[in-house]
């Protein structure tokens, strides 16, 4: 059986919808590879994947045999409203038997994990897999210098997506507003930490930065196509992560690494405790 992975849209869903797929090819003793023939994705995440991936690129046709098939017939969805509305699991795919004979071909965006795995034991799964990466070099290296010159382990790390929050209609109703945000935040100034601001909306940024001038630290620019994984690279060397609802971009960060991730679910801010993969792991190895 082969199972091939088109990824979708932004860097965040593309990593995990990769991971998905090859997490559930390892599990039943598929094949995996990953298409970008299709070029569904943005030009960060057709750069990046190739360099993270390289092992994995459909090199030759697809064959003939295996078809494009509706995310609906391999999957089941759990508690899905919206897109990306779940952190750690928004989709199971079904068992085995229920997958075409010779593989198939899917486009999708959810975390999924297989039917046969535990969502403690996917999550760990997914964290091994990105400790498996190899990061440009470059971009270790700048993370880093950027560690040593701001102490990131002892920095909050924030994310506030502004892109697809704003423009998809599905997710308007899960976007977290700035006034929430600006709460939390202050608890953190109070309590007397300073934070690593990730944000693409440049009013959120300015606004922030002027008025908490003294607690915020901005990522450095680099490379362009680059600058995506390098934000979630540091995220993932903070303290904590207060994230943005529905965005995988502060999702897929915190797993790199084990970080805790905080988002305002449903009225209250909920903490998933993503340093439970680092835990056991440190565990196994120890």
């Amino acid at each position: 059986m082969l199972i091939v992975s088109h990824p979708a849209n932004q860097l965040g869903n593309c990593l995990r919808s990769i991971l998905s797929c090859k997490i559930l090819a390892d599990c039943i003793g598929a094949e995996f590879a990953i298409d970008l023939s299709e070029c569904l994705t943005s030009r960060a995440a057709s750069t990046l994947i190739p360099i993270l991936f390289k092992d994995l690129l459909l090199t030759r046709p697809l064959p003939p045999f295996i078809q494009m098939i509706d995310e609906r017939k391999c999957m089941r969805f759990t508690n899905v409203y919206g897109t990306n509305s779940e952190p750690d699991i928004e989709a199971v795919f079904n068992p085995k038997e229920s997958f075409p004979k010779h593989g198939f071909a899917v486009a999708h965006i959810y975390s999924a994990k297989p039917h046969e795995m535990a969502t403690a034991e996917y999550l760990s799964t997914k964290h091994r897999e990105y400790r498996k990466l190899e990061f440009p070099g470059y971009l270790k290296e700048s993370v880093a210098q950027f560690s040593r010159c701001h102490d990131l382990p002892n920095l909050v790390g924030v994310h506030i997506r502004h892109a697809d929050n704003l423009q998809d209609p599905l997710k308007a109703p899960l976007r977290t507003p700035l006034p929430i945000f600006e709460r939390k935040l202050g608890r953190v100034f109070k309590n007397g930490r300073s934070i690593l601001l990730c944000t693409d909306d440049d009013q959120v940024r300015d606004h922030l930065r002027t008025k908490y001038q003294q607690y915020v630290t901005l990522p450095d620019s680099v490379n362009q196509v680059f600058q995506p994984l390098y934000e979630m690279m540091l995220l993932a060397e903070t303290s904590s992560v207060v994230g943005t609802y529905s965005s995988t971009f502060s999702y897929e960060a915190c797993l790199f690494n084990g970080t805790d991730l905080e988002l305002f679910e449903g009225g209250t801010w909920r903490t998933y405790r993503f340093s439970s993969v680092r835990q056991r792991a440190a565990a196994k190895t120890g």
